[in-house]
């Protein structure tokens, strides 16, 4: 493994839909008192629809349209459900003063599931990137997902082989790992790595803008509330 390679190489993704705006992520609620049924997927699952009513005064992500592409006036928004959908911005109130909650990937674990019970084809390029070098790429995440440090391991050392549209879905499938193993597990695995490593991880945790971590631009922030253990191994108090 190249020390420090995986988030070195999420670090220098080229962004597919740039997040720059006028605006950036921050919390929000509805500005309507009636509330809203939202149709959208759970974030890090499968794009099956799924349709939930935001609640007045219920505390959600947004984010603003992606630069360049036809959205109108539709915002991201990312609900503590893990839900994930489009609010047009007349019926958003913005609260930039609030901190960030933290989003929710527990629908990713399902979807490895399915996944890893499946054969792996080209179509699935960072899976079949992965089979190339032996590694079965949905099992490595379920074992890391759960804490096995040598898992993640592996998991980390892939980023070395992952290029074009296979290094596109292997960004954000470390941040939703990220996300899944939790702050205590991954304060374990940073602990058990070299210097090098970890300093990898501080450079990468440091870059605005990565579309990996998409819809969050600032990382250092974000991870030190909700990833504190980690964040005090990477940046200290």
């Amino acid at each position: 493994m190249k020390a420090g390679y995986l988030h070195a190489s999420i670090a220098a993704l080229a962004l597919l839909h740039s997040t720059a705006n006028a605006f950036e992520e921050c919390m929000a609620t509805l500005a309507d008192p009636n509330g809203y049924t939202l149709a959208g997927s759970f974030l890090g699952g499968d794009d099956n629809e799924v349709t939930t009513t935001v609640k007045p005064g219920e505390r959600f992500i947004a984010a603003p349209p992606y630069v360049g592409l036809e959205q109108g006036n539709l915002w991201r928004v990312y609900l503590k459900s893990g839900i994930h959908g489009m609010i047009d911005r007349s019926r958003i109130r913005l609260l930039p003063e609030e901190p960030l909650m933290k989003l929710n990937f527990s629908a990713s674990k399902r979807a490895w599931r399915k996944l890893r019970a499946k054969p792996v084809t080209q179509n699935d390029e960072t899976a079949w990137q992965a089979k190339q070098h032996r590694v079965d790429y949905y099992d490595t995440l379920l074992r890391a997902s759960e804490g096995d440090l040598r898992a993640m391991a592996r998991f980390d050392s892939l980023g070395e082989f992952m290029d074009g549209a296979a290094a596109e879905s292997y960004g954000p499938e470390w941040w939703a790992l990220f996300h899944v193993m939790g702050d205590e597990n991954f304060a374990r695995y940073l602990k058990s790595r070299s210097a090098k490593v970890r300093e990898g991880y501080r450079v990468g945790f440091s870059v605005v803008g990565s579309d990996a971590t998409d819809p969050i631009s600032h990382q250092k922030p974000y991870i030190k509330r909700s990833f504190p253990k980690t964040y005090r191994i990477l940046f200290g108090r």
